[in-house]
C-alpha cells in the first residue's frame, strides 16, 4: 500500500518502476543527534598537527572507491601533508594486498567494522569517538542511494570531501557542510586536502555548519513525521 524512499535518487526510481506518487512516503535513513552530543570534538590548529582523515564504509573496492585511496595518498604525501587516514569497515583490512599500504603503514589505520550490540541507537559510542577526532570525511563512493555515514560524519561535525554523485548531492552543499570534486578527478581531490589543511581555520567554521545541515535528518524529527 505504501513505498517508504530514502531519497530522491530512490524515488525515481519507484516511478520508473510504475508505483504512483501518492503512495510514497519518504522516510530517509536518519541519526539520534541526542547521542552525538554527548561527546564533544576539539578544534586545534596548528602547521605540525596531523591532519586526520577519515572514512567509514565496508570493502567494496569499486562501488566504495576503494581502489582510489592508495592513488590519492601518495598525491597528498606527494605535498607533504602530515596525515593519518582511518578506513573503518568490514574486511577494510584487504587493503594491506596493496604493497602501497604495506609500505605506509604510519599513515594508515585500518579498523574493521564496529558492531552496535549494546546500544539503542547506531553508530556505536566507539564509531563516534573515531568521527569526533576527525578533521575531514573522504568519500569515494561512486553512488550511493543516501549515505547513512555522511549524516553520521556531519552530526559529529566533520566535513565532508566527495566527488559528485547521486546520493551525496542530496546532503552535501558544496562550502556549507562540505566539499565537492569533479568525479575522479584525482589531483583536484588532493588539490583540496591540501588547501583545506593549509587552512584549518576555514575547516573548523565550515565545521560549525555541519550539525545544523543534519537537523533534519534527527531520528525523533523523522520518526515523528513518520508517525502523523
Amino acid at each position: 500500500d505504501i513505498y517508504a524512499y530514502i531519497s530522491q535518487t530512490i524515488k525515481q526510481d519507484l516511478i520508473d518502476l510504475g508505483i504512483k506518487k501518492e503512495k510514497l512516503i519518504y522516510f530517509p535513513n536518519c541519526v539520534s543527534l541526542s547521542k552525538f552530543k554527548q561527546y564533544n570534538s576539539e578544534n586545534k590548529t596548528s602547521k605540525n598537527k596531523v591532519f586526520n582523515l577519515i572514512t567509514v564504509a565496508r570493502f567494496a573496492e569499486k562501488k566504495k572507491g576503494f581502489d582510489l585511496i592508495h592513488k590519492i595518498a601518495l598525491k597528498i604525501k606527494e605535498k607533504k601533508i602530515n596525515f593519518k587516514w582511518k578506513i573503518i569497515g568490514e574486511n577494510s583490512k584487504l587493503l594491506l594486498k596493496n604493497q602501497f599500504f604495506k609500505s605506509n603503514t604510519d599513515s594508515f589505520e585500518l579498523i574493521d567494522n564496529i558492531e552496535n550490540i549494546d546500544e539503542e541507537y547506531f553508530p556505536h559510542t566507539n564509531l563516534i569517538k573515531h568521527y569526533k577526532d576527525s578533521d575531514l570525511y573522504i568519500n569515494l563512493s561512486r553512488i550511493e542511494s543516501f549515505g547513512i555515514t555522511y549524516i553520521e560524519s556531519l552530526a559529529s561535525r566533520v566535513p565532508i570531501l566527495s566527488f559528485i554523485s547521486k546520493g551525496s548531492n542530496e546532503i552535501i552543499i558544496d562550502n556549507f557542510n562540505g566539499f565537492f570534486v569533479n568525479e575522479n578527478n584525482l589531483f583536484n581531490f588532493a588539490e583540496k586536502i591540501y588547501q583545506l589543511n593549509e587552512s584549518q581555520n576555514y575547516l573548523i567554521d565550515i565545521k560549525k555548519n555541519c550539525f545544523e545541515s543534519v537537523k533534519k535528518f534527527d531520528l525523533d524529527l523523522i520518526s515523528n513525521k513518520l508517525l502523523a
